[in-house]
This record gives structure tokens, sequence and C-alpha cells, in this order.
């Protein structure tokens, strides 16, 4: 933790070079370093998300006793996160962000039930990654 103050103090200059003089992987300024800690051994997965969606219930503009109607669609998406390995466990953890578009269509009533869902989830997962031996 330093003070803005002292680093006016100091000077940006000479500050930068300090830290350059600390060889350390991971430093942080007036900040929280757990996660620059967790960063460092981890790494990135991205990769494509394709599914079908399946939607039964109510039209939104009917009570819930009204019209229901049945939907289908196919999500199309990505998946960007980070995988935490746990050295001695059967499981990593992962955490991520997965942005989606799903279109979708009225299977009885196509004429009135169609619309685009777009979307986001935020991961936290467990992934099974088994020892190398």
């Amino acid at each position: 933790m330093i003070h803005p103050k002292t680093i006016a103090q100091i000077g940006r200059a000479r500050f930068e070079e300090m830290l350059i003089g600390l060889h350390c992987g991971t430093i942080a300024i007036n900040a929280w370093t757990g996660l620059g800690f967790l960063t460092a051994q981890s790494t990135w997965v991205v990769g494509p998300t394709l599914g079908v969606s399946l939607h039964y219930g109510p039209d939104y503009r009917s009570d819930l006793d009204g019209h229901k109607f049945f939907a289908i669609g196919p999500i199309v998406g990505g998946y960007v996160g980070l995988d935490f390995p746990r050295p001695g466990k059967i499981f990593n953890f992962e955490l991520g962000l997965t942005p989606y578009l799903i279109p979708l269509f009225g299977v009885n009533d196509p004429a009135n039930h169609a619309g685009i869902v777009v979307g986001g989830l935020f991961d936290a997962s467990f992934r099974f990654a088994p020892s190398k031996s």
C-alpha cells in the first residue's frame, strides 16, 4: 500500500524503477493481489457453445392461465474463462463468461410466436481433470 502523495514525492519514474527491481511474478499496488496470484497459475479456456433451447409457457401478453405455446431454437454462443488447477485434486475450478443468442420459433403457432433471446451467463464450475500418470 502506498499513498498517491508518496508516489508523487518519490517521482513516478523512480517508483517504477523500484518496482522493476523487485523481480516478482505478480506485483499489485493498492490492490487485492489474490486474483493476480491465481491467474499466474491458470490457463485460458475458449470455445464455442452450441445447443437446443426448448420453451413452454404462457404468452407474455396473456395472463398465467392464458394461451400457452411451445418454442424451440438453436443456442449459439461462445465461452471464455480461466481454468484454475487444484494440484492433487481430480477436479479443476473454472470461472468464465458465456454470451449467447437464441432465435426461437413457435411450434404450434410460428406466425405469432417467434423472437430472439440475447443473454449471457457467468459460469463457475468444476471440471474433471484426470491425473497425468
